[in-house]
């Protein structure tokens, strides 16, 4: 159950309201109604996040293209994350000079961190 730390559930009748009654507007009225839900919000990119040596990662991939170089769009590809959800591999480059020096990076949607394969380094 640990994998559900980082997630926030929302039962589906508490994102509908009443009706917000606005009379900002001189001489008329407007009846705004809202139903919204903050799903995911996304953090500046930080260059500097570390790098990870992970030993059941087969392939080294971080989910930031900026740590990349000479990106390759890939078509297909699914990587399977430790909590079982799925990312689509959008392409494959090597990090950038400030970056651990590595070749054949997949760069990986919704990726929250910067995994080195074990295996991949020992196989090169």
């Amino acid at each position: 159950w640990n994998h559900g730390l980082n997630q926030v559930f929302i039962r589906k009748s508490d994102l509908y309201q009443d009706p917000v009654r606005h009379t900002s507007f001189r001489g008329s009225q407007a009846h705004v109604y809202s139903n919204m839900a903050l799903l995911e919000q996304l953090d500046e990119v930080d260059n500097t996040e570390p790098w990870y040596f992970d030993s059941g990662c087969s392939r080294h991939m971080t989910g930031v293209k900026e740590k990349l170089l000479d990106v390759k769009k890939m078509k297909g590809g699914k990587v399977t994350f430790g909590c079982g959800t799925k990312g689509m591999i959008q392409g494959k480059g090597r990090t950038s000079e400030e970056q651990p020096q590595l070749m054949n990076v997949y760069l990986v949607q919704g990726l929250k961190s910067n995994l080195i394969s074990v295996s991949q380094l020992y196989d090169e």
